[in-house]
């Protein structure tokens, strides 16, 4: 087992896809104090610890001035989804915790956009939540986005058609009207069309539902995609292997995604989707309900491999450990931030 690791006191900044919430909440299992402060665009503020009272150039450098946490406390700060050129408050923060392990983590858009690649020169240490963000920066680790595996593979309820579930963000930027596009040139229109809840599609026919819901919660997507054979991530020229995906294969769903093959482990069970290969693809999938239940079982042996939270959160302390400068043995007491 090692030999047990010291109490560490760690603040996220940013809840970017809530995997801030997950990583903290596992290194409180750990026995380490972590805390979670979102910015109000986070989507999943809600679950954060706190939410800064400002956002914008001005706003949020004043919401970080008013932040009350005993910096020289922290042993490590993680950055998330990179730091903004306008976020100058940064470089108050590290020279009042000069002893904390400074992170910063990249999760997806603020990278490819060039918008959080600011002020890297203060951290100690870049992450990045998925490895294809290392084209970007090749001096990032990748530390695996992490994703809990259900006990038991969630039955779908037995139908003739093959479902397959698609649960954009942002339909634009996850290609879904390519998607419904392909759909219809190789089934023909469709059967049926209805409106299962305000966010909620489904376009039938007669071999296969299309599950199309968009900008719903996390609770809500994990329960579509136990209704589903398969999930498509997006069509797109993004790159990762997105939570989606990870959510559907931990549920031993099968996942397609347009993904960087290059940039992931071998054994990376995602079917490769891409614009020229999609209307051929969702005819296979449809035509291949065994083969999507084998991607499914193998995207779940995946996620067990390479997204436990556990392991996730174990790595993460190490990192913090190999960039601080100094270590300091502290009780096991409560995490303040007053």
């Amino acid at each position: 087992m090692g030999e047990p690791r010291p109490f560490i006191r760690i603040l996220h900044l940013g809840n970017t896809a809530n995997v801030p919430r997950t990583l903290a909440n596992y290194q409180k299992q750990m026995g380490h104090a972590a805390r979670v402060i979102a910015v109000q665009t986070d989507a999943f503020k809600g679950e954060a610890d706190e939410i800064l009272s400002g956002s914008g150039p001005l706003g949020w450098n004043l919401a970080m001035r008013r932040l009350r946490v005993e910096w020289q406390e922290i042993e490590a700060i993680h950055v998330h989804g990179g730091i903004w050129l306008s976020q100058l408050y940064y470089y108050r923060l590290r020279a009042r915790a000069r002893k904390s392990a400074w992170v910063v983590h990249l999760h997806g858009s603020e990278t490819r956009s060039g918008k959080g690649l600011h002020h890297l020169r203060l951290a100690d240490a870049i992450l990045c939540s998925t490895p294809d963000l290392r084209r970007f920066v090749p001096a990032a680790q990748w530390l695996p986005n992490p994703v809990g595996v259900p006990d038991e593979i969630p039955s779908r309820t037995a139908g003739d058609r093959t479902v397959i579930g698609h649960f954009p963000s942002d339909r634009r930027v996850k290609g879904t009207d390519h998607i419904l596009d392909a759909l219809v040139e190789v089934f023909g229109p469709p059967e049926e069309r209805v409106q299962e809840a305000p966010r909620t599609l489904r376009w039938s026919w007669k071999e296969v539902d299309f599950l199309l819901a968009d900008g719903v919660s996390h609770a809500t997507v994990l329960r579509l995609i136990e209704t589903c054979d398969a999930v498509v991530d997006h069509l797109s020229t993004l790159g990762p292997v997105g939570l989606v995906s990870l959510e559907a294969m931990a549920r031993g769903r099968a996942a397609l995604s347009s993904y960087d093959t290059s940039a992931y482990p071998a054994d990376c069970p995602v079917i490769p989707l891409t614009f020229a290969n999609v209307h051929k693809l969702l005819g296979e999938i449809v035509a291949d309900r065994q083969g999507i239940m084998s991607a499914g079982r193998a995207g779940r042996t995946y996620v067990q491999r390479h997204h436990s939270p556990n392991e996730i959160a174990r790595k993460s302390i190490s990192i913090y450990q190999a960039t601080s400068l100094t270590r300091t043995d502290h009780a096991r007491d409560e995490f303040s931030m007053r």
